[in-house]
């Protein structure tokens, strides 16, 4: 593509690269192929849809990229960008992305009232839409962010939402993602049995990262015991 001069395409290229480096975890080849992909559409023209949508997906990954190195306010800006972008591009579903992106940031920043308001914003807007992973990953956001409101009851009813959604997409990883989200919240709502149970099936199937946090927390929570 560079060498064709399609600067859409190079920067649309960038953009995934640098999404795939962010999770090999290599930063800085993430920020040099992030970094090229927003400088190569600095020198293109932005006029139609499509322009836009490649804008906005490299907005997103910047965003993520600065969100996972502890720079939530910048991701907070990157995203609100990559809104407006998906918003030129008639991308509804990318622009609900990036509002549930936002929360995230909000959440990181400690501004948890803001997050939940975001959050039931974009999960009534996805309401009439098919199930799909973004319904689950906004319904399980807001239910880890009614949890942290102490809202728990609330919080248990969305996530178990969330949980059925994946279970019927047959999306093993989103489901345990909001299986974790329940334990947690079952663990605040003073069900340690339930919650210790569902640490457990969770090590059980997951891997990486997932499994690491429910062994971690299933520790601790029998330390509290």
């Amino acid at each position: 593509y560079r060498d064709r001069g399609d600067l859409a395409n190079l920067a649309l290229s960038q953009a995934y690269l640098s999404l795939a480096y962010q999770n090999l975890g290599q930063w800085e080849l993430a920020r040099s192929a992030v970094d090229d992909a927003l400088g190569q559409l600095e020198n293109l023209s932005l006029s139609t849809p499509e322009d836009f949508l490649v804008r906005a997906i490299a907005l997103n990954a910047k965003g993520r990229l600065l969100l996972v190195r502890g720079q939530a306010q910048a991701a907070l800006s990157m995203w609100r960008d990559a809104e407006t972008a998906y918003d030129r591009a008639e991308n509804v579903i990318g622009r609900l992305g990036s509002q549930i992106n936002q929360a995230q940031a909000l959440q990181a920043l400690g501004q948890y009232q803001r997050a939940w308001e975001q959050l039931e914003a974009a999960v009534l807007q996805l309401e009439p839409l098919p199930d799909s992973p973004l319904k689950i990953e906004a319904l399980r956001n807001l239910g880890v962010t009614l949890q942290i409101v102490g809202q728990l009851e609330t919080s248990q009813t969305v996530l178990e939402r969330s949980l059925a959604i994946a279970q019927r997409l047959e999306l093993p990883q989103e489901a345990l993602a909001s299986q974790f989200a329940l334990a947690n919240t079952a663990r605040d709502r003073g069900n340690p049995e339930e919650a210790i149970s569902n640490y457990q099936q969770i090590a059980d199937a997951a891997e990486g990262s997932l499994r690491r946090d429910a062994l971690l927390n299933q520790l601790s929570l029998l330390i509290d015991l």
